[in-house]
């Protein structure tokens, strides 16, 4: 068989979320703490191959590719092997360790590529959150991003902190699952008033 043939047989097989999940994410534990990629509820992530703290990169299903906004990166499992590696020990592999790696792993090792990785195998049921309430929490958390940002030169600076570290708990909880949404509206609810409080105490 051919690399060309390899390859187009890893490009269908070999998800590049499932690499995200069991390459990438155990090896860079420290820089993902804050934003664990959860492919189910949001396709950006940090991008593995330049440093950032906004998620820049982003997965498409459709095409099994993704591709990175910020320093335009991107391709297929087979590239974000090849480019993450390179960053990793500062020498990129060639096409033939980069296609035996993904075989041996994904392939002929201890992973059906065809099922999805633990941390996205819980069923609706399982599930503490619809995607529907998601969609609804996620909008609010946006709409309140916007107001806080009108109202910044309001707010102290340590409140400002506060409220963007919690905002960001707020985030990294939704998107483990670890947080139920009514709790997320009640936590809205009382940055709104922290918010009420320092706007009225700088009138």
């Amino acid at each position: 068989m051919t690399n060309t043939e390899r390859a187009e047989i890893i490009k269908r097989k070999i998800l590049v979320e499932d690499y995200v999940y069991d390459i990438i994410v155990p090896n860079e534990r420290d820089y993902y703490s804050l934003h664990n990629p959860n492919f189910e509820v949001d396709h950006r992530f940090l991008c593995p191959v330049h440093d950032e703290d906004t998620p820049s990169a982003r997965v498409f299903p459709e095409s099994n590719s993704w591709s990175c906004f910020g320093c335009k990166a991107g391709g297929s499992t087979i590239d974000l092997h090849m480019l993450y590696q390179e960053k990793r020990s500062g020498e990129k592999p060639t096409l033939h360790e980069t296609l035996k790696f993904l075989e041996d792993y994904f392939i002929s090792g201890h992973k059906d590529t065809k099922q999805h990785p633990k941390m996205r195998t819980k069923t609706d049921a399982e599930k503490l959150n619809s995607n529907l309430d998601l969609a609804k929490v996620n909008k609010k958390l946006t709409l309140l991003e916007t107001i806080l940002q009108a109202n910044n030169s309001s707010i102290r600076m340590e409140v400002q902190k506060e409220i963007y570290d919690k905002l960001d708990r707020v985030y990294t909880l939704l998107n483990k699952d670890l947080i139920l949404v009514e709790d997320v509206n009640i936590i809205i609810k009382e940055i709104y008033g922290e918010v009420e409080k320092e706007t009225i105490n700088q009138r």
